[in-house]
C-alpha cells in the first residue's frame, strides 16, 4: 500500500534537497582552483600518520585530533589530491545546510529556514571553509547540530533517549574537533542555569547529559588544561585588541566584504535593539537616551571603520572606549536574553542571540582587558 505524504512535507523536502544541491554546486565548482596552502599541509601531514602518532603529536598543539583522524580514513579512500582532501569539508558544509534548514523550520518558520540556508550558502566565509582541508566546516556542522538537539530538548520538551544520545555524541565530537567547541557547551550550560523554568523542568536530564560528556572527555582533559595554561601564560599568534576595527572587520567579512551590506546589517542590528528597548520596561527617559543617543553613537562607531567620519573614528582607537563599548553591548545582550520580566522575544530567539553575541563579545572583552592591563603597566 502506497503511503501518500502531505503536500507540505513533499514541498519542504524538495526545498531542502534543492538547497543542499545548490550548496554543493556553488562551493564545489572552484574547490580545486587554489593549490594546497595555508594550514592545510598541517592537517594533511598529520592525517597521513598512524592514529597513535596523530593523537600524540596533536596533544602538544592547539588542535584536538578528531578532524585529522577523519581525514586519515578519508584519504585512504579518495586519495590526497587537492579536490579529494577538500571534498570532506564540502560534504560537512552540505550537511550543515540540512541542519540550518531544520533548525529554522522547526523553531521559527519556513521563511527563516530558507533565508538562513541561503545566507550560509552564499557566505564567502563558508565558501572558504568548504574549500579548505581544515576542521572549520566540521566545527560549524557540529555547532549547528548541537544547538538543534539542544533546542529540541528545551523548546519541544523532547526528552527521548535518542535525542539526549544525539546531543551527547555531537557535543563530545565538538570538543574533540576544536577547543572553541567548549563555547557551545558553555552557552548551553549558562542558558539552562539562568533560566529557572528550563532548569526545573530538565535539570536531571541535562545533568546526566553533561556528566556523560565530561566522562567521555576525560582522556583529553589533561591536554586541554595544559594548552589552556600555556596559552594564558604565553598568548597566541593573535595580538590583543587595541581598537574596534577588528570586531567590525569580522562583521564586515560576514557581509561578504561589501560595505553597503555591512552598513545595512549594522543598521538592522541596532534598529532591532532599539525596537526591543522601546517595548521593554525601561524607564521612559532611559529609553529615549538609549534609542536617540547611545545606539546612534554605536552605529556611527561601527560605520566609521569603513566610512570616513573623522571625529567618531578617533574614539575607536581609545582602549577605554573600546572596553566600554563592548561591555555595554554584552550587558545589553545578557539583559535581553536573561530578563525574566519581558516576553518580547521567544526562547529560541534568545538562544540564537546568545549563541552569536556571547562568545563573540566575550573574547573581544577579554582581549581588550589584556590591552588595558598592558597599558596601565607601560
Amino acid at each position: 500500500m502506497e503511503i501518500k505524504l502531505p503536500k507540505s512535507v513533499k514541498y519542504s523536502s524538495l526545498i531542502l534537497i534543492s538547497l543542499v544541491l545548490l550548496n554543493f554546486i556553488i562551493k564545489g565548482y572552484y574547490i580545486s582552483i587554489n593549490s594546497i596552502a595555508g594550514d592545510e599541509p598541517f592537517s594533511i601531514f598529520h592525517a597521513k600518520l598512524d592514529l597513535y602518532t596523530i593523537i600524540k603529536d596533536l596533544s602538544n598543539g592547539n588542535n584536538p585530533p578528531l578532524y585529522e583522524i577523519l581525514l586519515h580514513f578519508w584519504i585512504k579512500i579518495v586519495g590526497i589530491s587537492a579536490p579529494a582532501v577538500r571534498l570532506l569539508s564540502l560534504i560537512f558544509s552540505s550537511i550543515t545546510v540540512i541542519f540550518i534548514y531544520k533548525l529554522g523550520k522547526s523553531f521559527f518558520n519556513i521563511r527563516v529556514a530558507i533565508y538562513t540556508a541561503l545566507l550560509f550558502i552564499f557566505s564567502n566565509y563558508q565558501i572558504l571553509f568548504a574549500h579548505e582541508a581544515r576542521v572549520y566546516a566540521l566545527l560549524g556542522l557540529l555547532s549547528v547540530m548541537s544547538m538543534y538537539y539542544f533546542l529540541k530538548i528545551i523548546i519541544n520538551n523532547d526528552i527521548h533517549r535518542s535525542t539526549a544520545l544525539k546531543l551527547i555524541i555531537v557535543n563530545v565530537a565538538l570538543v574533540y574537533a576544536h577547543y572553541f567547541g567548549f563555547w557551545i557547551l558553555l552557552i548551553q550550560f549558562l542558558y539552562v542555569i539562568f533560566n529557572k523554568e528550563i532548569r526545573n523542568k530538565h535539570w536531571e536530564k541535562l545533568l546526566l547529559i553533561g556528566g556523560v560528556i565530561f566522562l567521555l572527555y576525560i582522556p583529553n582533559c589533561i591536554v586541554f588544561i595544559n594548552r589552556f595554561i600555556y596559552s594564558s601564560a604565553n598568548g597566541t599568534w593573535l595580538s590583543p585588541v587595541s581598537d574596534l576595527g577588528n570586531l567590525h572587520t569580522i562583521i564586515h567579512e560576514f557581509s561578504n566584504g561589501n560595505t553597503l551590506v555591512y552598513l545595512v546589517l549594522l543598521f538592522i542590528v541596532w534598529f532591532s535593539a532599539g525596537v526591543y528597548v522601546s517595548k521593554s520596561n525601561f524607564n521612559t527617559i532611559l529609553k529615549f537616551a538609549i534609542i536617540l543617543f547611545l545606539f546612534p553613537i554605536f552605529y556611527m562607531t561601527g560605520a566609521s571603520i569603513f566610512v570616513s567620519t573623522p571625529y567618531i573614528y578617533l574614539l575607536t582607537r581609545e582602549i577605554f572606549y573600546v572596553f566600554a563599548f563592548l561591555l555595554i553591548l554584552l550587558s545589553f545582550v545578557l539583559y535581553a536574553v536573561f530578563n525574566r520580566n519581558t516576553a518580547i522575544i521567544n526562547t529560541q530567539t534568545k538562544v540564537v542571540v546568545f549563541w552569536f553575541w556571547f562568545p563573540f563579545l566575550t573574547m573581544f572583552i577579554l582581549s581588550s582587558a589584556c590591552t588595558i592591563h598592558e597599558f596601565n603597566f607601560m
